[in-house]
């Protein structure tokens, strides 16, 4: 069964395949979040930046439970969240196997609605509740490092549903966008609430407040967190606040299940970003972009706490998303602070504002700060730019006239200072440079008096047909040298070069090219070369 089950870990480097008994694709593209209806090309931009799931009926295979599909997730997990597997499962049951390119490999099953085990394969994870006739596979993925981990994971997946998974399932399958479910809130206590790692103090607080203050301080509190997001004036968001009452909780419509939705989406296709940033070397979001998404979904946790039927479940849970958003703004400590003081005060009377709390950033703000980091983004990316061109210049960006110039190109690893003493001359002295160096490099290297040189500095010539007249003319009388980095090398064919410097329109691209030949000749020449074009032209 394990050996069935190798191409696995071959089809994808990161990926989640679930086996679901007794749901059809409908359904079991409901329990996973995906949206049949909102398919994606593979050459889609979508591709590398959304979740994508297929949701596939497999044929023939219905059991006596139902009829049975498989959903494969491409770099997804939700065939791993508890939420899913028990919906998807409620027809009878559910397995997957989940596993990254971090060597992460986690097997989950569940039955009739509820999750039986859920762990990572080889990482000591609790047995105790793994089905009797799964125990086998954990053990040997515990203690046989040479097994394909994934493999006997998709072996589990197939011993628990019955269903044997095939290779030929997940080819040409339609891919479609996945829109996460969000957890519901659960009862809080002191003990529970996310306060209690940082902020244990104000938890204890909170739980304090007289429960007739409770749901005011809630109402209070989650206004405050919506205008420091700065999403108070959302339609959603509005809506939603308006119906959370000075005594008793809001309302979670549709259109807010929607948005809540949607702000989850956004964080996966973030953390896709990111990924990709890491792994891939790509360019990561920018502080406004990461933390604008971090507020949209700390607010949705906010309002879906603010209607919780259960008054301390509400005020822990606005009061930890709350503190989240300040903390994205670098004013955690002072929000803190305004919430003990607040929460102090509720112990015996009604808490209408809270005190202390900074003034929050309009949407307009946000935007102006994300322009600017977009803007320092772009400064540093064309300094850089500039900075890393410079190595090819001599440790100083070109100019644009240098930009243009092969022969400017060439100088500037050579003599970088030469080169910006010959931009502001006149194109005669230019000309005059080119003439001197030109000859000057040809006449040293034996070059100068050959018929067919003289001919190339009076027209156009092809520099590769120059080179086949070099080795096969006779007259030539070759000669080597040791360059700089102990090669020896032709000194005819480090001279030759300095003829393409007739065939320029530019005078300062045919100074500087004549004038590279020239440091390209034996190292002592050529420093001596350069030192009597400076002399030359009065430098």
């Amino acid at each position: 069964m394990v050996s069935a089950c190798t191409w696995l870990s071959d089809s994808s480097a990161a990926s989640c395949l679930s086996v679901i008994v007794g749901s059809d694709v409908v359904a079991s593209a409901s329990a996973y979040g995906v949206d049949l209806a909102d398919s994606v090309a593979l050459d889609s931009e979508q591709w590398s930046s959304e979740r994508l799931a297929a949701v596939v009926a497999v044929q023939g295979l219905n059991s006596a439970n139902g009829p049975v599909s498989f959903v494969l997730e491409d770099n997804g997990f939700e065939g791993s969240r508890e939420l899913v597997l028990r919906t998807a499962s409620k027809g009878g049951k559910a397995a997957s196997i989940f596993w990254n390119v971090d060597g992460m490999v986690v097997f989950s099953c569940a039955r009739r609605g509820k999750l039986l085990w859920s762990g990572e394969l080889g990482m000591d994870d609790d047995l105790d509740a793994l089905p009797r006739s799964l125990m086998p596979f954990a053990e040997v993925v515990a203690s046989d490092e040479e097994r394909d981990p994934v493999a006997v994971g998709g072996a589990m997946v197939a011993a628990f549903t019955g269903i044997q998974i095939r290779s030929e399932w997940v080819t040409d399958v339609n891919w479609c966008v996945v829109s996460p479910h969000v957890e519901q809130p659960e009862l809080l206590t002191a003990e529970s609430s996310g306060l209690r790692w940082d902020h244990s103090d104000v938890a204890l607080a909170l739980v304090e407040v007289s429960s007739p203050n409770r749901r005011l301080f809630v109402h209070t509190m989650v206004r405050a967190a919506a205008l420091q997001a700065s999403l108070a004036e959302d339609e959603v968001v509005a809506a939603t606040l308006a119906s959370v009452r000075v005594d008793g909780p809001g309302t979670v419509s549709r259109e807010f299940e929607s948005w809540e939705r949607q702000r989850a989406r956004e964080n996966d296709q973030l953390w896709l970003l990111q990924d990709q940033a890491i792994n891939a070397g790509g360019v990561g979001p920018l502080p406004e972009e990461k933390n604008r998404i971090y507020r949209a979904n700390s607010l949705a946790s906010a309002l879906r706490y603010a209607c919780h039927d259960d008054d301390l479940t509400a005020l822990l849970g606005v009061a930890d998303a709350a503190v989240n958003i300040f903390r994205l703004d670098g004013h955690e400590d002072q929000a803190v602070r305004a919430l003990m003081s607040a929460a102090s005060a509720a112990h015996v009377a009604e808490v209408t504002t809270i005190q202390g709390l900074p003034r929050p950033p309009s949407a307009q703000d946000r935007d102006l700060a994300l322009d600017e980091q977009r803007s320092a983004r772009q400064r540093a990316r064309r300094d850089a730019e500039l900075a890393e061109e410079a190595t090819f210049w001599g440790g100083r960006p070109p100019t644009s006239r240098m930009r243009t110039s092969g022969g400017a190109y060439s100088l500037a690893s050579r003599d970088r200072d030469l080169l910006d003493l010959l931009e502001p001359l006149p194109d005669t002295v230019l000309t005059a440079i080119r003439d001197w160096a030109a000859h000057r490099v040809l006449s040293d290297a034996g070059l100068w008096d050959l018929s067919w040189v003289q001919e190339a500095t009076r027209g156009q010539s092809q520099l590769d047909a120059l080179f086949d007249r070099l080795f096969s003319d006779p007259q030539v009388e070759h000669t080597d040298f040791l360059d700089r980095d102990g090669m020896r090398v032709s000194r005819q064919a480090m001279a030759l070069p300095a003829v393409a410097a007739y065939s320029s329109s530019d005078p300062f691209d045919a100074a500087c090219t004549a004038l590279a030949a020239g440091g390209d000749g034996p190292p002592g020449e050529a420093a001596a070369f350069y030192r009597e074009t400076r002399q030359r032209l009065g430098f």
